[in-house]
């Protein structure tokens, strides 16, 4: 049955310190008691446009790594490097299964992620972006649908401003809606 606990993510975490190229930032984390879970969220190099996967996954900004399969996936220096971290995780563990009668026997399962759905990975030598409301030059510049490019302050700021607008939206049609009652009871003479 795969297990994993923080104490053995804490010894394997000491192994891929060793492994991890220099400027790499990463997480490692721990789901369900069976699942390592590896998170580089930001590297000198763009791990996302240097991938072989498609321009709408490159798009997405995050990949979930097949273990079995980083050469579809990578080729030249990021195969090599992230075989290497595969291979630094899986110290200890164990594959015993057998697919063919349904047996399955690991000592724990893995996961590589190069991003993640809600924080797109982050090449940590792009240019930095110059905000299109308030000017700040930031690498965490998003560019939105339209093309317009806005830093996570402004982002939330005009979230906070559509939520305002929804609100005083819902208000006055509140009250148009209370108007007409009011005058359609007085043109029928109170009834």
């Amino acid at each position: 049955m795969a297990w994993m606990n923080q104490e053995r993510k804490a010894a394997l975490a000491a192994g891929l310190k060793k492994i991890m190229p220099e400027g790499w930032k990463y997480s490692l984390a721990v789901r369900h008691h069976s699942t390592l879970v590896l998170t580089i969220s930001e590297a000198p190099i763009d791990l996302v446009a240097q991938s072989l996967c498609s321009d709408e996954q490159k798009k997405r900004g995050y990949i979930d790594v097949n273990q079995y399969h980083i050469d579809g996936v990578f080729s030249g220096k990021p195969l090599k490097t992230l075989t290497a971290i595969r291979d630094a995780i899986m110290v200890g563990n164990h594959d015993n299964s057998d697919p063919m009668t349904d047996y399955f026997d690991v000592g724990w399962y893995i996961d590589i992620n190069v991003g993640k759905w809600d924080k797109p990975f982050r090449c940590s030598t792009a240019p930095m972006m110059g905000c299109d409301k308030c000017h700040a030059e930031t690498i965490d510049v998003r560019r939105r649908e339209n093309g317009s490019k806005l830093c996570d302050l402004c982002s939330e700021a005009r979230f906070a401003e559509i939520a305002d607008i929804k609100r005083r939206l819902a208000e006055m049609e509140a009250q148009r809606a209370a108007d007409c009652c009011e005058n359609h009871s007085d043109a029928d003479g109170g009834l």
